[in-house]
């Protein structure tokens, strides 16, 4: 279920929910919620050319 909360925690939030619906705990999955901030935060991360440490 999608609650209100801190705007700065939101990446906790997916992740928390996330967690829940691997362990098998969360009664429903939102993936569509999942995929729609995983497309965000890729095309932010292309945009201003941000790479991870392991990245070449």
């Amino acid at each position: 279920m999608i609650e209100e909360g801190n705007t700065d925690d939101a990446l906790l939030y997916e992740i928390l929910d996330m967690e829940r619906a691997v362990s098998g705990e969360a009664d429903e999955m939102y993936l569509e919620y999942s995929e729609d901030v995983m497309r965000i935060m890729t095309k932010i991360r292309n945009d201003w050319n941000l790479k991870y440490p392991e990245e070449v």
